[in-house]
């Protein structure tokens, strides 16, 4: 007679199986050894053996983070991620943008998502770099779990993941992730909104761009700018300079507008940086933003959230298609330049004005002397003899 089985015999095996295999994986290296042959989701079919096979074993330290036991989140580029990534940056892959793919565990990274399903949320990559990932946006390939805004000049997407174990989480990307960079550096290099990188003041990057945290800037791309030449070649440069501080919005934080795309059919202002102006972000039901400047004469921008990356600063920069025009009425003129003071407060020395040939007198102990004589022309020589002549003759008996 057959020994009597319990009826979930076979079922706790399996998990007394899968719960020994996980032990057995004590690091996301582990993970990524055991799993590293396709993966199967419904975005697609995944390779992770470039990564684990040839990229990893160069990179040491990256190695050794990935091999500790600590809870982490990594971002594991497919074969297919490394393979676009090495032919467009001619085989340029360093430490510091595979370490851009690890998140320590200390940040929530799934529950700060799910929190807020809508919004980006954004995480310290081990590198100190920041990283946003949100659910997926209008434009993700199908199937995407998440998506992702980085250094590069368009999101992308996270498209699968390995099973999660104590060790943390591996996800696995269509692209290689690139930090952020200084916002000066990237439209120094940047070709999209070159253009638009010409035409802004230098103290826009300097001053305004550069500076804050929680910005939301809008570069307009070099199609947007050709439209918009002849309009902005009729403008006073006073006025054409001052267009530019419409396309940033800084600390804005307290709005949704910088970690997430605000919830649909609303609209969100903001003030210009420099001048007594407001710009309308208008969030249509497809995830399109218009972008309008109090000036209705001129034609609205638009923008995509796919289009958009962050900077070494931590703001947030969208492609717009068109340069979005404020309300001349409220750009001041400029002033005449006052007369400005020595910082004694004295005035400034005038300067000395060319001499027309008259003579300077010298003071003396016996009154003034004059430095040189008069010059003595023919027609006073004249005047002189005659008025000699008459005193002898009146001096005559």
């Amino acid at each position: 007679m057959f020994p009597r089985r319990h009826p979930f015999a076979f079922l706790l095996a399996v998990v007394s199986l899968t719960s020994q295999c996980v032990s057995a994986q004590s690091s996301i290296l582990e993970v990524l050894r055991a799993n590293k042959n396709p993966l199967v989701s419904t975005a697609g079919s995944f390779n992770l053996t470039e990564l684990v096979d040839t990229i990893l074993p160069k990179f040491p330290a990256v190695t050794s983070i990935l091999q500790d036991p600590s809870p982490k989140v990594f971002i594991a580029p497919s074969n297919t991620a490394i393979s676009q990534f090495l032919s467009v940056s001619g085989n340029f892959l360093t430490e510091s943008i595979l370490r851009y793919h690890i998140i320590p565990a200390t940040q929530n990274v799934d529950g700060a998502i799910k929190a807020q399903p809508a919004q980006r949320a954004f995480f310290t990559t081990s590198n100190d770099a920041i990283i946003g990932i949100s659910t997926p946006v209008s434009g993700s390939a199908a199937g995407s779990l998440y998506s992702v805004i980085s250094g590069l000049t368009s999101q992308s997407s996270i498209q699968g993941s390995l099973p999660t174990s104590l060790v943390g989480t591996v996800l696995i990307s269509d692209t290689v992730f690139l930090p952020p960079q200084p916002f000066a550096q990237v439209f120094n290099k940047s070709t999209a909104v070159g253009l638009w990188a010409d035409s802004i003041p230098k103290d826009f990057i300097s001053g305004v761009a550069a500076t804050p945290k929680n910005s939301v800037i809008f570069a307009v791309t070099n199609d947007g700018m050709t439209k918009a030449a002849t309009a902005l070649a009729q403008l006073p440069s006073y006025i054409r300079d001052a267009v530019w501080y419409h396309h940033a919005a800084l600390d804005f934080a307290t709005s949704p507008f910088v970690t997430t795309a605000p919830p649909l059919n609303t609209a969100v202002m903001y003030k210009s940086p420099k001048f007594n102006s407001f710009v309308t972000i208008n969030i249509s039901a497809t995830q399109t933003w218009t972008v309008r400047g109090e000036n209705a004469t001129y034609p609205a921008a638009t923008v995509t959230r796919q289009d958009a990356f962050l900077t070494a600063e931590g703001g947030v920069v969208h492609f717009v298609d068109n340069v979005i025009m404020p309300n001349f009425a409220k750009i001041p003129s400029p002033s005449p330049s006052p007369i400005t003071t020595r910082p004694d407060g004295s005035l400034p020395t005038l300067p000395t004005l060319p001499s027309i040939g008259i003579p300077t007198p010298t003071p003396s102990a016996a009154g003034p002397r004059w430095q040189t004589p008069l010059p003595l022309d023919t027609l006073s020589v004249s005047m002189l003899a005659c008025l000699l002549t008459a005193l002898v003759f009146a001096l005559l008996p």
